[in-house]
């Protein structure tokens, strides 16, 4: 790996950020287990992260076809800092006076296990948004939409020309 190759870290180290990072660990978990600052494990995860050799393993984008399953869920979004600046882009969907905002994350599995996900923003889900992002260019043509009772949904069956099925949240376990 090119970024062992050019650092002060051991392999040993490397091993460490690059198993840590690929489970999804925190800087500071990684900082713990490698025995380095939290700042070093911060950028050098970032470096791996970012790495031609972690891209090349990446599995390769396949649509979503068969039987999909779509549905939409919120988190809690913390922003940090006090937005002095009326320009600043990190201001740009958070309401005045909002403390804890949700955000928005649109998710679809089909039978074969691919998944897609995509934060939308820290608003609800809206027409333009589905209407750009779950199109036929990620979902199959003729496979079979299941999700709750959104009625967005809709808009995505007859952009991809698939059957929708909808449900009640209570009914699907």
């Amino acid at each position: 790996m090119h970024q062992v190759y050019w650092s002060h870290l051991s392999h040993e180290q490397w091993d460490w950020i690059i198993w840590l990072s690929l489970l999804g660990q925190s800087a500071y978990t990684i900082s713990q287990f490698a025995k380095i600052s939290k700042t070093s494990a911060w950028f050098n995860r970032q470096k791996f992260m970012k790495s031609s050799q972690l891209a090349k393993t990446q599995k390769p984008f396949t649509k979503l076809k068969g039987r999909i399953e779509i549905d939409e869920t919120f988190i809690k979004e913390i922003h940090k800092g006090n937005f002095k600046n009326p320009d600043d882009p990190r201001k740009k969907w958070i309401e005045e006076n909002a403390k804890d905002l949700n955000c928005c994350i649109e998710m679809a599995i089909d039978e074969n296990k691919n998944i897609y996900a995509q934060t939308t923003n820290t608003k609800r889900l809206t027409k333009k948004w589905v209407q750009e992002n779950l199109t036929s260019k990620l979902i199959e043509e003729k496979s079979i939409i299941v999700c709750d009772m959104q009625i967005l949904y809709n808009t995505v069956a007859k952009q991809t020309k698939c059957t929708l099925k909808k449900f009640k949240s209570k009914e699907n376990k």
